[in-house]
């Protein structure tokens, strides 16, 4: 957490525009979706929250008993919508499909790209598993957002970077 408030305070010193996003599970909803951590977030210069349910665990060890049932998925979409009347801050909540609400997926549009802990940047946090390296450790920012993955991307724009054909061209 500690790393985490560093670089808010850094991004937010040198006026980068920035924001989170929140794996939203059983045992946080209440939390990630409460005034507080939203005016957390506002302290650390932060103007977007994106809200990525955990409703379809995937991989080698899913945690299904962290899953959203479709009650706390309710709820927790009700708590998003209370808190961003009251916020600055605008909230996305993707659980259950509901980006077509503003359009489709952010990462689709070319709107945004995800910086993980470790450096690497990916187009959404849900892609991990692409075989691309592309880091901010060894490689400046303005190097990977104009590299042809990115590129094509924002040209294209698709509902999903993770549709199975928008993949297999990315590839």
């Amino acid at each position: 957490w500690k790393s985490i408030e560093r670089a808010a305070r850094n991004l937010q010193k040198y006026g980068a525009a920035s924001g989170f996003t929140s794996t939203v599970c059983q045992s946080n909803f209440e939390d990630v979706s409460s005034p507080e951590f939203v005016g957390q977030m506002i302290d650390f210069g932060m103007m977007l929250g994106i809200y990525l349910g955990y409703t379809d665990p995937v991989g080698c060890s899913p945690r299904e008993e962290l899953t959203l049932t479709p009650k706390m998925n309710g709820e927790f979409s009700r708590r998003v919508q209370e808190v961003s009347s009251h916020s600055p801050m605008f909230l996305v909540d993707t659980s259950g499909g509901r980006e077509e609400l503003i359009g489709g997926c952010p990462a689709g549009k070319g709107a945004l790209n995800y910086i993980l802990s470790d450096g690497n940047v990916l187009e959404c946090p849900m892609s991990r598993g692409s075989g691309l390296t592309r880091n901010v450790r060894t490689q400046s920012l303005e190097t990977i957002l104009s590299d042809g993955r990115s590129r094509f991307v924002r040209q294209k724009r698709p509902l999903c970077v993770m549709d199975p054909e928008f993949l297999a061209k990315l590839q």
